[in-house]
């Protein structure tokens, strides 16, 4: 293991300590605009877009803009963390239940060119 990736099982093996830092930006923050429905307006997403999600996380993307999401997006989540893929499954199926959503697993898969458009 790689000294940049040395310590990220305990570091992001679940959500708990991501959410943590992340509470402090949002009791924190002053933008008039959330970051996750800024990131949604500059994706220009269309219905159908395959998306690959690297570093997805737990999904918290995906389920705070479920209302922006075009019909039939298709989303592939891959993270270094099979604990936060699992998580971001979950929460992508729950929030965004129109959406298909499929595992990368902590490596994405192979992409040939032009078939995941949208890459976050």
């Amino acid at each position: 293991m790689s000294s940049i990736t040395e310590g990220n099982a305990g570091q992001y093996g679940d959500s708990r300590k991501l959410a943590a830092r992340a509470r402090l930006h949002t009791e924190y923050t002053i933008a008039e605009t959330g970051w996750f429905p800024w990131v949604a307006a500059q994706l220009l997403l269309k219905p159908a877009d395959r998306v690959l999600d690297v570093g997805c996380g737990p999904a918290w993307f995906w389920a705070a803009t479920a209302g922006l999401l075009p019909e039939n997006l298709h989303l592939t989540l891959a993270d270094l963390s099979p604990g936060m893929v699992d998580e971001a499954v979950a929460r992508a199926a729950a929030h965004c239940p129109s959406v298909p959503c499929e595992a990368a697993g902590p490596m994405p898969p192979h992409f040939p060119s032009k078939t995941a458009p949208s890459i976050s």
